[in-house]
Protein backbone atom coordinates (compact mmCIF):
# COMPACT_ATOMS: atom_id res chain seq x y z
CA UNK A 1 0.00 0.00 0.00
CA UNK A 2 1.16 3.51 -0.76
CA UNK A 3 0.01 6.30 1.53
CA UNK A 4 -1.10 9.47 -0.25
CA UNK A 5 1.38 12.31 -0.37
CA UNK A 6 0.55 15.83 0.76
CA UNK A 7 -0.16 18.35 -1.98
CA UNK A 8 1.88 21.52 -2.37
CA UNK A 9 0.61 24.20 0.01
CA UNK A 10 -1.05 21.66 2.30
CA UNK A 11 -1.39 23.99 5.35
CA UNK A 12 -3.18 26.55 3.20
CA UNK A 13 -5.39 23.89 1.63
CA UNK A 14 -6.49 22.69 5.07
CA UNK A 15 -7.02 26.30 6.15
CA UNK A 16 -9.27 26.88 3.12
CA UNK A 17 -11.25 23.75 4.00
CA UNK A 18 -11.65 24.71 7.65
CA UNK A 19 -12.78 28.23 6.70
CA UNK A 20 -15.85 26.72 5.00
CA UNK A 21 -17.17 25.25 8.28
CA UNK A 22 -18.13 22.07 6.44
CA UNK A 23 -16.27 19.54 8.57
CA UNK A 24 -18.51 17.73 11.07
CA UNK A 25 -21.52 19.74 9.95
CA UNK A 26 -25.05 18.37 9.91
CA UNK A 27 -26.44 16.65 6.81
CA UNK A 28 -27.74 19.04 4.14
CA UNK A 29 -30.22 18.24 1.40
CA UNK A 30 -28.20 19.77 -1.46
CA UNK A 31 -25.26 17.47 -0.79
CA UNK A 32 -27.36 14.41 0.05
CA UNK A 33 -29.25 14.75 -3.23
CA UNK A 34 -26.00 14.98 -5.14
CA UNK A 35 -24.64 11.64 -3.88
CA UNK A 36 -27.96 9.92 -4.53
CA UNK A 37 -27.83 11.27 -8.07
CA UNK A 38 -24.26 10.03 -8.47
CA UNK A 39 -25.12 6.56 -7.26
CA UNK A 40 -28.03 6.36 -9.69
CA UNK A 41 -26.20 7.91 -12.63
CA UNK A 42 -23.22 5.56 -12.47
CA UNK A 43 -25.12 2.54 -11.13
CA UNK A 44 -22.78 2.01 -8.18
CA UNK A 45 -23.63 1.08 -4.58
CA UNK A 46 -21.59 3.91 -3.01
CA UNK A 47 -21.25 7.61 -3.77
CA UNK A 48 -19.56 10.06 -1.40
CA UNK A 49 -18.66 13.69 -0.98
CA UNK A 50 -15.36 13.26 0.81
CA UNK A 51 -13.50 16.15 2.47
CA UNK A 52 -9.82 15.47 3.08
CA UNK A 53 -8.83 16.87 6.47
CA UNK A 54 -5.39 16.86 8.12
CA UNK A 55 -5.42 13.19 9.09
CA UNK A 56 -8.82 11.89 7.97
CA UNK A 57 -11.33 12.00 5.19
CA UNK A 58 -14.77 12.99 6.42
CA UNK A 59 -17.90 12.41 4.39
CA UNK A 60 -20.10 15.47 4.04
CA UNK A 61 -22.65 13.29 2.25
CA UNK A 62 -22.74 9.55 1.70
CA UNK A 63 -25.00 7.05 -0.02
CA UNK A 64 -24.48 3.34 0.49
CA UNK A 65 -21.89 3.60 3.28
CA UNK A 66 -22.39 3.69 7.05
CA UNK A 67 -18.95 5.05 7.99
CA UNK A 68 -18.69 8.80 8.43
CA UNK A 69 -14.90 9.01 8.03
CA UNK A 70 -11.74 6.98 7.51
CA UNK A 71 -8.04 7.71 8.18
CA UNK A 72 -6.45 9.82 5.48
CA UNK A 73 -3.44 7.52 5.08
CA UNK A 74 -5.63 4.71 3.70
CA UNK A 75 -7.96 6.93 1.69
CA UNK A 76 -8.30 6.76 -2.08
CA UNK A 77 -9.46 10.39 -2.03
CA UNK A 78 -6.15 11.44 -0.49
CA UNK A 79 -4.60 10.37 -3.80
CA UNK A 80 -7.39 11.91 -5.88
CA UNK A 81 -6.84 15.45 -4.52
CA UNK A 82 -3.31 15.33 -5.92
CA UNK A 83 -4.79 15.23 -9.42
CA UNK A 84 -6.53 17.82 -11.58
CA UNK A 85 -8.38 15.13 -13.48
CA UNK A 86 -10.58 12.26 -12.32
CA UNK A 87 -8.66 9.47 -10.61
CA UNK A 88 -9.86 6.11 -11.92
CA UNK A 89 -9.00 2.72 -10.41
CA UNK A 90 -10.64 -0.09 -12.36
CA UNK A 91 -9.35 -2.91 -10.14
CA UNK A 92 -7.80 -1.92 -6.81
CA UNK A 93 -6.38 -5.42 -6.24
CA UNK A 94 -4.07 -4.88 -9.20
CA UNK A 95 -2.98 -1.35 -8.30
CA UNK A 96 0.22 -1.18 -6.23
CA UNK A 97 -1.11 1.85 -4.35
CA UNK A 98 -4.18 -0.01 -3.07
CA UNK A 99 -3.87 -3.80 -3.45
CA UNK A 100 -3.30 -4.39 0.28
CA UNK A 101 -5.27 -1.37 1.51
CA UNK A 102 -7.59 -2.16 4.48
CA UNK A 103 -10.51 -0.75 2.46
CA UNK A 104 -9.73 -3.27 -0.27
CA UNK A 105 -8.90 -6.43 1.71
CA UNK A 106 -11.68 -5.58 4.19
CA UNK A 107 -14.96 -3.70 4.05
CA UNK A 108 -16.22 -2.10 1.88
CA UNK A 109 -13.95 -4.28 -0.34
CA UNK A 110 -13.27 -1.57 -2.89
CA UNK A 111 -12.48 -2.77 -6.37
CA UNK A 112 -13.60 0.08 -8.61
CA UNK A 113 -13.06 3.70 -7.59
CA UNK A 114 -13.38 7.00 -9.43
CA UNK A 115 -12.94 10.36 -7.73
CA UNK A 116 -13.27 13.88 -9.15
CA UNK A 117 -11.51 16.64 -7.17
CA UNK A 118 -13.65 19.32 -5.54
CA UNK A 119 -11.52 22.29 -6.55
CA UNK A 120 -12.21 25.68 -5.00
CA UNK A 121 -11.83 28.90 -7.02
CA UNK A 122 -8.52 29.48 -5.21
CA UNK A 123 -7.20 26.24 -6.71
CA UNK A 124 -7.19 24.09 -3.59
CA UNK A 125 -8.64 20.58 -3.87
CA UNK A 126 -10.50 20.08 -0.59
CA UNK A 127 -11.98 16.68 -1.38
CA UNK A 128 -13.78 14.65 -4.01
CA UNK A 129 -17.06 13.42 -5.32
CA UNK A 130 -16.29 9.73 -5.65
CA UNK A 131 -18.05 6.54 -6.68
CA UNK A 132 -17.15 3.07 -5.36
CA UNK A 133 -18.06 -0.50 -6.22
CA UNK A 134 -16.97 -3.94 -4.98
CA UNK A 135 -17.11 -5.04 -8.62
CA UNK A 136 -14.19 -4.64 -11.01
CA UNK A 137 -14.86 -2.51 -14.07
CA UNK A 138 -13.38 -3.02 -17.48
CA UNK A 139 -13.66 0.63 -18.53
CA UNK A 140 -14.62 4.07 -17.34
CA UNK A 141 -15.16 6.25 -20.37
CA UNK A 142 -14.12 9.85 -20.94
CA UNK A 143 -17.79 10.83 -21.03
CA UNK A 144 -18.34 9.18 -17.65
CA UNK A 145 -15.28 10.99 -16.27
CA UNK A 146 -16.68 14.30 -17.53
CA UNK A 147 -20.01 13.55 -15.87
CA UNK A 148 -18.31 12.80 -12.56
CA UNK A 149 -16.26 15.97 -12.86
CA UNK A 150 -19.55 17.76 -13.50
CA UNK A 151 -20.92 16.47 -10.20
CA UNK A 152 -17.81 17.81 -8.49
CA UNK A 153 -18.54 21.17 -10.11
CA UNK A 154 -22.09 21.02 -8.74
CA UNK A 155 -20.58 20.34 -5.30
CA UNK A 156 -18.41 23.46 -5.62
CA UNK A 157 -21.50 25.51 -6.52
CA UNK A 158 -23.40 24.07 -3.55
CA UNK A 159 -20.51 24.96 -1.26
CA UNK A 160 -20.46 28.53 -2.62
CA UNK A 161 -24.23 28.92 -2.16
CA UNK A 162 -23.94 27.53 1.36
CA UNK A 163 -21.18 30.02 2.23
CA UNK A 164 -23.28 32.89 0.85
CA UNK A 165 -26.29 31.81 2.87
CA UNK A 166 -24.20 31.59 6.03
CA UNK A 167 -22.78 35.06 5.43
CA UNK A 168 -26.27 36.49 4.82
CA UNK A 169 -27.52 34.82 7.99
CA UNK A 170 -24.56 36.21 9.91
CA UNK A 171 -25.15 39.73 8.62
CA UNK A 172 -28.88 39.47 9.35
CA UNK A 173 -28.16 38.25 12.87
CA UNK A 174 -25.64 41.04 13.43
CA UNK A 175 -28.08 43.68 12.23
CA UNK A 176 -30.82 42.30 14.45
CA UNK A 177 -28.41 42.30 17.41
CA UNK A 178 -27.43 45.90 16.67
CA UNK A 179 -31.03 47.02 16.38
CA UNK A 180 -31.92 45.36 19.68
CA UNK A 181 -29.00 47.16 21.29
CA UNK A 182 -30.02 50.50 19.80
CA UNK A 183 -33.58 50.12 21.04
CA UNK A 184 -32.24 49.90 24.57
CA UNK A 185 -30.45 53.28 24.52
CA UNK A 186 -32.08 56.62 25.25
CA UNK A 187 -30.07 58.63 22.72
CA UNK A 188 -31.70 59.05 19.30
CA UNK A 189 -29.80 57.04 16.69
CA UNK A 190 -30.32 56.50 12.96
CA UNK A 191 -28.47 54.13 10.65
CA UNK A 192 -27.56 55.30 7.17
CA UNK A 193 -26.35 53.23 4.22
CA UNK A 194 -23.11 53.90 2.34
CA UNK A 195 -25.02 56.21 -0.01
CA UNK A 196 -26.42 58.18 2.89
CA UNK A 197 -29.92 56.72 2.67
CA UNK A 198 -31.86 56.26 5.89
CA UNK A 199 -32.02 52.59 6.88
CA UNK A 200 -33.21 52.46 10.49
CA UNK A 201 -34.12 54.67 13.44
CA UNK A 202 -34.50 53.59 17.04
CA UNK A 203 -37.49 54.34 19.27
CA UNK A 204 -35.81 57.33 20.91
CA UNK A 205 -35.16 58.85 17.50
CA UNK A 206 -38.75 58.32 16.40
CA UNK A 207 -40.09 59.84 19.61
CA UNK A 208 -38.30 63.20 19.43
CA UNK A 209 -37.03 63.61 15.88
CA UNK A 210 -40.06 64.53 13.86
CA UNK A 211 -38.40 65.97 10.79
CA UNK A 212 -36.46 63.29 8.94
CA UNK A 213 -36.81 61.55 5.57
CA UNK A 214 -38.63 58.29 5.02
CA UNK A 215 -36.54 55.10 5.15
CA UNK A 216 -34.53 54.80 1.98
CA UNK A 217 -34.42 58.56 1.40
CA UNK A 218 -30.96 59.97 0.57
CA UNK A 219 -30.16 62.06 3.65
CA UNK A 220 -26.94 63.38 2.17
CA UNK A 221 -28.91 64.84 -0.77
CA UNK A 222 -30.63 67.18 1.68
CA UNK A 223 -27.36 68.78 2.71
CA UNK A 224 -23.90 69.61 1.46
CA UNK A 225 -22.67 66.82 3.73
CA UNK A 226 -21.16 63.90 1.83
CA UNK A 227 -19.34 60.73 2.82
CA UNK A 228 -16.16 62.16 1.30
CA UNK A 229 -15.95 65.12 3.64
CA UNK A 230 -15.96 63.10 6.81
CA UNK A 231 -12.70 63.68 8.63
CA UNK A 232 -11.00 60.52 9.93
CA UNK A 233 -14.30 58.66 9.95
CA UNK A 234 -16.04 61.29 12.07
CA UNK A 235 -17.72 64.59 11.28
CA UNK A 236 -19.35 66.94 13.75
CA UNK A 237 -21.78 69.17 11.90
CA UNK A 238 -21.80 72.91 12.03
CA UNK A 239 -25.02 74.84 12.68
CA UNK A 240 -25.63 75.10 8.94
CA UNK A 241 -25.53 71.34 8.56
CA UNK A 242 -27.80 70.88 11.56
CA UNK A 243 -30.29 73.38 10.17
CA UNK A 244 -30.24 71.81 6.74
CA UNK A 245 -30.80 68.36 8.18
CA UNK A 246 -33.77 69.22 10.32
CA UNK A 247 -35.17 72.45 8.84
CA UNK A 248 -35.71 73.72 12.34
CA UNK A 249 -34.25 74.10 15.79
CA UNK A 250 -31.95 71.23 16.64
CA UNK A 251 -31.66 69.76 20.11
CA UNK A 252 -27.97 68.94 19.70
CA UNK A 253 -25.25 68.70 17.10
CA UNK A 254 -25.34 65.83 14.65
CA UNK A 255 -22.46 63.36 14.68
CA UNK A 256 -21.81 60.91 11.87
CA UNK A 257 -19.69 57.83 12.56
CA UNK A 258 -18.32 55.89 9.62
CA UNK A 259 -19.35 52.23 9.81
CA UNK A 260 -18.41 49.18 7.74
CA UNK A 261 -21.81 49.20 6.05
CA UNK A 262 -22.41 52.94 6.01
CA UNK A 263 -22.83 55.58 8.71
CA UNK A 264 -24.41 55.89 12.13
CA UNK A 265 -26.19 59.18 12.74
CA UNK A 266 -26.46 60.20 16.40
CA UNK A 267 -28.41 63.10 17.88
CA UNK A 268 -30.45 64.29 14.91
CA UNK A 269 -33.39 66.09 16.46
CA UNK A 270 -36.11 68.68 15.97
CA UNK A 271 -38.54 69.03 18.82
CA UNK A 272 -40.26 72.18 17.56
CA UNK A 273 -42.48 70.75 14.81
Amino acid sequence: MKCPEFPVGEPFRVQALEALSLLDSAPETDFDNLVELGRSLFRVPICLISLVDKDRQWFKARAGLDATETPRDISFCGHAILEHDVLVVLDATKDERFHDNPLVVGGPEIRFYAGAPISLPNGYNIGTVCIISPEVRETFTKDEARQLAGLAGVAVSAISVRALRREMDRERSEKERLQRALESVDQPVALLGPDGSLRYVNAAFSAICLDYPMPGAPVFDLTSLTPDNLNDGRFETSDSYSTALTSGTVTQNVTLHRDVDGFILVGWGNQNR
